[in-house]
């Protein structure tokens, strides 16, 4: 069952036991109250008569047939729309128009006691409601008995149909069913509507839960100013969360294809000229120094399998070595790195400068180091005989320290900076591979830089240099 489906059905329940109940409450004590004014007026207009019917007795005495005294004073009520009966208790006779198998029996008894003082005001009157089925038609009489004073033997029997009172209640009944239905039927259209309204979110989320079960990530559910504002704004934010998720294992999943494709063709050059050599060698009839030139294309093609693979460990330990984390003084870290590449710095007629404003940062020296002397020599194999390479360290702020490493060098193109950091992306691969490069350098300084929770970006313009900023935690 939909939720709207038990909102209408809860809202018409409550509506019904509701109703129902207040207006049971209401025709009961409005009937009730009527039925006792009609009573009172029953005694008051009993008592009465019966004191004329007593008056009328005590002065020529009561007839030897009481049926021809009830006959005369009968005569003068029933055009009121009254009815009096008279009843001998030690006879059990009724005299008038009434059937006493249709009285109730208490009526017609009374106790001795109500006798004893026939001259107090003090004598019970008894009523009592009779039903009868008369020509089809349910008729009701209020009927009312008591003694008379002075003739203890007699009972005066006083009836009135009430028959409209009754009658009254039946149409107040059908009165409120009939409002019952119109106002239950307003209730339920407007109750429908309430229900959708307040229901269409969360519709409009099921559907785009299952859309997003399908795939389609993009679809947004227009927000609310309800209570199910912040559902609709948290679930945006979950859809938007798994398409950005998705998008990030798809670049993944093309990044790992794009690498093991570029891992393919990096192993299949060296090793087709290590087969082609090896096969020429065992075959063909070779002098010494053709011997000699093939034994070192396989040796210097051996050599570019080893440092690829010396290149990947160095990449996998990067990215699951655990990082041994201390304050790392960069005025004497940047004297190490001067010292260690000062003879390729020589070789190639390059002057390294450093800038370190006696900093620290947080860092794994080993992995920094490697990170900083492979984008060194990156400048180095960029840069002309005569060039300045310079590293400098600057404090951001009191979380995070930048150091950039800026070459002279042919600099980058916009297409060339984009892709630098692809695993075995070369921006001149004839020259990489004449420098014995994997072009596995940059994907692992960034890899190093991520361990650290730092970030690395390059800034280049073509003819002009390139700048390598690295961000380390302070």
């Amino acid at each position: 069952m939909k939720l709207w489906h038990k909102i209408l059905l809860t809202s018409l329940l409550l509506y019904a036991l509701a109703f129902h109940a207040a207006s049971v409450y209401f025709l009961s004590t409005t009937h009730l109250a009527n039925l006792e004014q009609e009573t009172a007026r029953a005694f008051s207009d009993q008592a009465i008569i019966r004191e004329r019917v007593e008056a009328g007795v005590q002065v020529s005495g009561m007839p030897a047939d009481p049926e021809l005294l009830m006959q005369r004073y009968a005569a003068y009520y029933r055009y009121l729309n009254i009815e009096l009966d008279l009843y001998r208790i030690s006879t059990n006779t009724l005299y008038g128009q009434l059937d006493p198998a249709t009285l109730e029996p208490d009526l017609l008894t009374f106790p001795s006691s109500n006798f004893q003082d026939m001259s107090s005001d003090r004598l019970v009157q008894k009523a009592a409601v009779s039903r009868l089925e008369e020509s089809g038609q349910t008729v009701r009489r209020m009927h009312v008995s008591s003694p008379l004073r002075g003739e203890p033997d007699y009972l005066l029997l006083y009836t009135r149909d009430i028959t409209d009172l009754y009658e009254r209640r039946t149409d107040m009944i059908k009165a409120f069913i009939m409002i019952d239905l119109l106002t239950a039927i307003l209730l339920g259209f407007t109750a429908y509507f309430i229900a959708r309204r307040l229901t269409r979110p969360l519709e409009s989320l099921g559907q785009a839960a299952g859309q997003v079960a399908d795939g389609h990530y993009s679809n947004v559910v227009p927000e609310s100013k309800d209570e199910t504002a912040e559902l609709v704004k948290a679930f945006n934010r979950m859809s938007g969360a798994v398409m950005e998720r998705e998008m990030d294992l798809e670049r993944l999943a093309s990044q790992r294809q794009q690498f093991i494709d570029n891992l393919t063709h990096e192993m299949n050059t060296p090793l087709t000229s290590i087969q082609g050599y090896a096969t020429l060698l065992r075959q063909a009839r070779l002098n010494e120094t053709q011997k000699s030139d093939a034994a070192a294309v396989i040796e210097s093609e051996a050599r570019r399998l080893r440092g690829l693979y010396d290149s990947l460990m160095t990449l996998m330990l990067a990215r699951k070595a655990d990082l041994k984390l201390e304050p790392l003084p960069l005025e004497s870290f940047f004297r190490e790195i001067t010292k260690t590449m000062m003879i390729s710095l020589r070789e190639n007629g390059i002057e390294l400068k450093t800038e370190h404003h006696q900093l620290f940062v947080q860092a794994d020296k080993s992995l920094l180091m490697l990170l900083i002397t492979n984008l060194v020599r990156n400048s180095m194999t960029a840069s002309e005989t005569g060039s300045i390479i310079t590293i400098r360290a600057e404090r951001l702020s009191d979380e995070k320290t930048e150091i950039t490493i800026t070459d002279q060098g042919c600099g980058l193109t916009p297409d060339q900076l984009e892709r630098i950091f692809e695993p075995f992306y070369r921006v001149d691969r004839s020259r990489s591979r004449q420098t014995g490069g994997t072009g596995l350098g940059l994907a692992l300084c960034r890899e190093i830089a991520l361990r650290h929770g730092g970030t690395l970006t390059a800034e280049s313009t073509p003819g002009k240099g390139t700048t390598m900023r690295l961000l380390l935690p302070a």
